[in-house]
């Protein structure tokens, strides 16, 4: 059984969101940011976490913040 992500375990900066806990990082592209990479951080750590809820918490992090963006 795999742990599912929780919001705080995410931090959020301007290069992109990392999961703490496994250190993986969602970096959006440069002329695209709603599209973007993901770094693998520790995988030792990662086969904890469902790889894909990580990925898509993150991404979905991201889009939040760009509607934050785009408003303020």
């Amino acid at each position: 059984m795999t742990i599912k992500p929780r919001h705080d375990e995410f931090e959020l900066s301007e290069d992109g969101v990392t999961h703490k806990p496994t250190g993986h990082c969602f970096r959006p592209h440069p002329g695209d940011p709603g599209k973007g990479f993901i770094e693998a951080g520790n995988q030792l750590e990662a086969r904890a976490y469902n790889a894909e809820a990580v990925r898509a918490m993150a991404v979905r992090l991201w889009a939040q913040h760009l509607i934050k963006e785009t408003r303020s």
